[in-house]
């Protein structure tokens, strides 16, 4: 109201009236100001009201907030806790033993948090949680070029005297890995990986390592598959589709999530246990990024709060078989297909 009443007795009304306000170098100031005024409430308004999203259906701004979760990820941790210089976030149970299981990830570690807490705590467990964000879940290797900044291999391997001395049985990696397979480039060995064949090798490799290293330090092991996300930014992509009336589809195939992820798959034959929630997104054939109205993701691959929810039987089913120390059907599968001379090298490019 205050912005359409200035604007009205200030630049309707002079030109309405053809009078002399404008004509005379105060008023000239006069309405410059008062135009000024007008711009700065308005922005104002919108800015406090975040853009008045009661403009669009409530359905298309449940979608679009999604896309804030990002911002609170830091939030979500608890109980966090420091050795050293690692820091990491108590989850699970709540007991004065020393937690016995650690989830070791990248940010998509952070963001499956709430499930992982929720269903360690269900299970009588405590456990540990790091996420290095953007950094391989794996020793000795690092993020190449500028990257490397980010001391992903040093961050990594202080991770090792948690492993040793705190009295860690059980492992779980959880991984984007689809960027450090095809898109960036990491520093392994001594040897800079350049293309999509070099990525994969270290990649794998330390992975690899990675897991038998864990498994003479009598600590089980489970890698839980990524979530198959989509090709493009889920809420934002959604909402504004919601809003064009149009049909755009960036899903995966259950072909494509399959051949991009086969290197990750096969690499983590070394582990105790594959965790996999994809069967249960791809079920149709296509890897779902809605449910009942809902985004997946809160970009283009990170799970989003209600992915944690849809998800928390399967993992938590999967999980407590790990925890307990019995047969991963899913892993069995896997062994199965290669020794059936099924492909897992990768696609081809």
């Amino acid at each position: 109201f205050v912005v359409a009443h200035l604007s009205w007795r200030f630049i309707e009304q002079p030109f309405r009236a053809g009078g002399s306000l404008l004509q005379t170098r105060r008023g000239i100031f006069a309405g410059t100001f008062a135009g000024s005024v007008v711009v700065v409430m308005f922005g104002a308004a919108v800015l406090s009201s975040d853009g008045f999203p009661g403009r669009f259906p409530s359905a298309v701004v449940a979608l679009a907030a999604t896309a804030d979760e990002t911002d609170r990820q830091k939030d979500l941790c608890r109980n966090p806790v420091r050795f050293g210089v690692v820091e990491a976030c108590r989850i699970g149970a709540a007991s004065d033993d020393a937690p016995a299981v650690l989830v070791w990830g990248d940010s998509h570690g952070a963001a499956w948090l709430p499930a992982f807490d929720r269903m360690l705590a269900e299970q009588g467990k405590a456990g540990y949680l790091t996420a290095f964000n953007g950094c391989p879940i794996s020793f000795g290797i690092d993020r190449a070029g500028s990257a490397r900044s980010w001391r992903c291999q040093q961050r990594n391997d202080r991770l090792r005297p948690l492993i040793e001395e705190k009295g860690i049985e059980t492992a779980i990696l959880v991984g984007a890995w689809r960027g450090l397979l095809y898109s960036k480039n990491t520093l392994f060995e001594g040897q800079e990986s350049h293309d999509d064949v070099e990525r994969r090798h270290n990649v794998t490799t330390a992975l690899r390592q990675t897991l038998g290293y864990l498994k003479q330090q009598g600590v089980r092991t489970a890698v839980l598959m990524p979530a198959p996300g989509a090709n493009g930014n889920v809420p934002r992509i959604l909402a504004r589709a919601a809003v064009m009336r149009s049909d755009v589809d960036i899903r995966l195939t259950r072909q494509e999530y399959d051949t991009l992820f086969a290197p990750v798959a096969a690499a983590a034959g070394e582990a105790d246990a594959l965790i996999r929630v994809d069967h249960m997104l791809c079920d149709t054939g296509r890897c779902a990024i809605e449910a009942d109205g809902r985004a997946l993701y809160f970009d283009e691959s990170h799970p989003s709060a209600y992915l944690n929810e849809l998800a928390y039987q399967t993992l938590a089913a999967q999980v407590a078989r790990f925890l307990d120390g019995r047969p991963a059907p899913a892993l069995k599968a896997m062994h199965d297909r290669r020794n059936a001379g099924t492909n897992v090298a990768g696609p081809a490019r």
